[in-house]
């Protein structure tokens, strides 16, 4: 059969035909004869299993880069997760800690009270102002044994007052100096209670929407809210800004 085809092929190329003519003559008699087409199906086959496999194989390989990806990407997220957990805690005891640490040092300050308004005079003896002060105006029996020490707050500063921090021997002529203070109302003297940062506390409780007051006592805040607020009547003691919408 070879034979015969190279005999048609070589009868093909011997007669004196165009190029275009002869490739078309060449064409048809390989695609009529039947070992041709089973060899080119073969070749064609072989081919395409090669590419196949070759395909197969790199899939395979991209599937299991895609599962250590996928388990890497579940262990990292486990990592994550307790990681948060951890942190989360971490924030509660620091706060916790950080409340603790507040509630002595403001403990500590329970005899101390900061006076606003008093004008400064050279020479001045903040104590014996202080003592005026409750008797003339809050009507305490206040002494210099009452006071362990009394002193303004800060660098002086030209046209402008300075407060005075007081310390007293006793809780209760703190108590009762701190009760009369509402007696200064309009004199333009002022008497707060010596907080820690629960000042800031303070303030930001006064300015909310839902507080109608808020004010001190033992250096704990505590604070009414407004009719239309929805909350308890009374008043709620304020250890963060938190607690207010609780």
């Amino acid at each position: 059969m070879a034979r015969r085809n190279r005999t048609k092929l070589q009868e093909m190329t011997s007669t004196p035909v165009g190029t275009d003519e002869l490739v078309s003559e060449i064409m048809k008699e390989l695609t009529e004869n039947g070992d041709f087409k089973n060899l080119l199906q073969n070749c064609i086959e072989k081919a395409i299993n090669r590419k196949l496999s070759k395909l197969s194989e790199e899939q395979e390989r991209q599937e299991a880069k895609i599962f250590e990806l996928e388990n890497q990407l579940q262990t990292a997220f486990k990592d994550i997760k307790t990681h948060t957990k951890y942190l989360a805690d971490m924030k509660s005891d620091i706060e916790k800690n950080s409340d603790k640490m507040n509630d002595l040092d403001q403990y500590s300050r329970r005899i101390c009270v900061r006076v606003f308004g008093i004008k400064e005079n050279a020479n001045e003896k903040p104590t014996e102002l202080l003592i005026n002060l409750a008797k003339t105006q809050l009507g305490v029996d206040i002494t210099p044994s009452s006071i362990d020490r009394a002193h303004r707050v800060g660098r002086h500063i030209e046209n402008r007052i300075r407060a005075i921090i007081v310390k007293f021997q006793s809780h209760k002529d703190c108590k009762s100096f701190i009760k009369n203070r509402r007696k200064l109302k309009g004199s333009g003297i002022v008497i707060k209670e010596d907080l820690t940062h629960n000042q800031q506390l303070l303030k930001a409780t006064q300015n909310h929407d839902l507080i109608e007051s808020a004010w001190t006592s033992d250096g704990k805040i505590l604070a009414i809210y407004k009719k239309d607020a929805g909350k308890s009547t009374g008043a709620k003691k304020i250890r963060n800004i938190r607690d207010i919408d609780a």
